[in-house]
């Protein structure tokens, strides 16, 4: 897949933030169970958060957190399956 200059620029722009500002402190943040909302808000900062992905590059259906963890229950309490 060819990208655009744009496209290159944010790509590079986002590997360099995780690079410099994620991966140095990753192992401790997953040790502590935390990720600080500074790196969040700076990551908002840059627009990395909420991007658009176009309908084609979705991986799979987007469901509702409602839908999902009425899908999630039902499976839950189902009873097992014949072998």
């Amino acid at each position: 897949m060819m990208l655009s200059d744009e496209q290159r620029m944010i790509r590079d722009m986002a590997r360099n933030f995780a690079a410099t500002q994620l991966k140095p402190f990753a192992a401790a943040w997953d040790r502590e169970a935390r990720f600080p909302a500074d790196a969040i808000a700076e990551m908002g900062r840059l627009g990395l958060m909420g991007m658009p992905v176009p309908p084609m590059a979705a991986p799979a259906p987007i469901m509702s957190p409602t839908r999902w963890r009425s899908r999630r229950s039902r499976r839950a309490t189902a009873p097992p399956r014949p072998s």
